[in-house]
């Protein structure tokens, strides 16, 4: 859905983006991809049960602002908000 919205010529770009890695057909990084693709530039917080070093540089790489293992602490993610 996210990305069939900024699809949208009108579309505004988001305050903040907070996805979990791994989803049906694409992963958080390749979403933030490819927004940044788009032109688009916000901050984003990836969650994942499944960090790995790869993942982190990756998402580093991207500009991603906070990644999180999960389970994470409402407070500890409301703080990074």
């Amino acid at each position: 859905a996210f990305l069939s919205y900024i699809d949208n010529p009108a579309a505004l770009q988001p305050d903040l983006l907070i996805s979990d890695l791994m989803m049906p057909g694409l992963t958080g990084t390749e979403m933030i991809s490819k927004a940044l693709e788009k032109g688009m530039a916000f901050p984003s917080i990836l969650l994942s049960g499944n960090l790995d070093k790869e993942t982190v540089i990756q998402a580093v790489n991207l500009g991603v602002f906070k990644v999180f293992e999960k389970p994470i602490r409402t407070d500890v993610l409301m703080g990074a908000i």
